[in-house]
């Protein structure tokens, strides 16, 4: 393109999983996810980012009052924290994150409600039914702080 864009791309497989695929040209080296949920309502977040530079950098995943995790991601790879699976967080964590790494970076933020965890939905035989098996989805980049 001549002009910036955005592209965005969804993906589900029969099983029922969903990839969401998001790309701009903004990056930076201090990212802001003002909303990172684990276990609310049954969503739970996935915070993914990409160094997009040709150096190796170890970004910090900080939970912001809470506690942060550093992971190291090869040039133009991209590392995921799964804030469900984050044990020094407590159920119920509503909050914010700050990425930070000395290369530039980009990151997405993705809520997921995993469908195992209702209620009522379920056939004669205890199998979920489709309407079960689907997942409620909020997705979107994070905010560039600088």
């Amino acid at each position: 393109s001549t002009h910036p864009i955005v592209v965005l791309a969804r993906t589900t497989h029969v099983s029922g999983g969903v990839a969401l695929l998001s790309s701009t040209a903004y990056q930076g080296r201090k990212i802001s996810a003002p909303l990172v949920l684990k276990n609310v309502g049954g969503f739970s977040s996935f915070v993914t980012c990409q160094n997009v530079s040709d150096a190796p950098t170890e970004i910090v995943f900080e939970f912001v009052g809470h506690y942060a995790r550093v992971l190291f991601a090869q040039a133009r790879r991209s590392v995921t924290i799964t804030v469900g699976e984050e044990i020094l967080l407590p159920d119920g964590f509503d909050g914010s994150m700050l990425m930070r790494a000395d290369q530039p970076i980009k990151c997405w933020i993705l809520q997921a409600r995993d469908a195992s965890l209702d209620t009522g939905d379920e056939g004669e035989d205890g199998a979920q039914t489709s309407a079960a098996r689907k997942h409620s989805l909020l997705f979107y980049e994070g905010l560039i702080v600088e």
